[in-house]
């Protein structure tokens, strides 16, 4: 039902009913428009307005159906007052709310004491920079310089003649290739190739450190930085991409190579290099007579054999010792 009743409801209801006077008092006070009395008998204060319907009405006469009466003429359309939105006062507040279950509020100014004894926080200098703690490194850090440093080391020949080494090798009925001893240095520096592909997003933070380990040994200058994704094939370079065609470094330089070899989870990215692409990579870098070493941070039982001998592969990881690496490297 709707929320009013008007008068032009009461007089429809009458001339579709075709009410009598009593019928017409019952329905006014149905629809509280009459004071409340019995419906069969109308009350005095209903009397006038039965008599005030009835007289709209058309004359009494025989009883016709509805389909057979006279339509009447289109009304013109009635404007319907809008009924005004109900207030609903002010919203509780919380404390309100919680008084109502019962529950007890705070003193007044409880809240302004205890924010008063706080202490406030420094003010932030515009020079200064956040620090972060570095996640744990994934060589042991008590010989991960050794480690680096027995990877990237180059054999040069140092120190007085080999007297005991000839006499080793002319027993042995083998031609005498060097005369000195060998040592490692790291004095030819190292070309440092970090892939940035979506399977080394991971370890985006563990190519930093590194890189700023590696820095630490060969010196800043000794040290060429190179970004690559898929394979350095594609190319390589320092800043935004596109980046131009790989060159190897002068020999006998080592290479460092951080990447995943391709074998990240299937879902990291669909532009990983396959194994012919590794390859190719390897030979390139024998004809330049350049010594590759793969950093991977992953099994080296999951990379395929022929890219763990001709990249020596090293596992990035906590159990590489440096006996490891030297087997690794022959």
């Amino acid at each position: 039902m709707r929320a009013e009743v008007f008068v032009g409801d009461l007089v429809r209801a009458v001339r579709d009913l075709d009410a009598d006077a009593a019928t017409t008092a019952a329905i006014g006070s149905l629809l509280g428009l009459s004071p409340a009395g019995s419906a069969g008998e109308p009350t005095p204060a209903s009397e006038p307005l039965a008599r005030t319907l009835a007289g709209s009405l058309p004359p009494a006469g025989p009883t016709t159906r509805a389909e057979d009466r006279p339509r009447a003429a289109p009304r013109p359309a009635q404007t319907v007052p809008q009924r005004p939105e109900p207030s609903l006062g002010p919203v509780p507040s919380v404390a309100s709310r919680v008084r109502s279950v019962g529950v007890a509020s705070p003193p007044p100014g409880a809240a302004t004491a205890r924010l008063s004894s706080v202490d406030p926080l420094p003010r932030a200098e515009p020079d200064e920079t956040g620090h972060f703690a570095e996640p744990e490194p994934l060589l042991t850090p008590t010989w991960a310089a050794t480690l680096l440093a027995e990877a990237l080391g180059v054999l040069v020949p140092w120190g007085p003649h080999d007297i005991d080494g000839m006499i080793a090798l002319a027993a042995a009925a083998r031609p005498l290739s060097e005369l000195r001893r060998l040592r490692r240095t790291l004095g030819y520096g190292v070309q440092l190739l970090i892939d940035t592909g979506p399977g080394m997003t991971p370890f985006a933070q563990d190519c930093a450190v590194l890189r700023h380990k590696v820095a630490g040994l060969v010196g800043g200058r000794g040290m060429q930085v190179l970004r690559f994704t898929g394979s350095p094939l594609r190319g390589a370079g320092t800043g935004p991409r596109p980046w131009g065609a790989y060159h190897p470094p002068l020999f006998p330089t080592p290479v460092l190579l951080v990447t995943d070899l391709g074998i990240a989870p299937a879902g990291s990215h669909s532009g990983r290099a396959g194994v012919r692409e590794w390859l190719t990579f390897a030979r390139a870098l024998r004809r330049e007579r350049c010594r590759p070493v793969a950093l991977v941070p992953y099994p080296a039982a999951q990379i395929p054999p022929a890219l763990r001998t001709s990249l020596n592969v090293v596992e990035w990881d906590r159990a590489t010792t440096v006996r490891s690496v030297r087997r690794v490297l022959g």
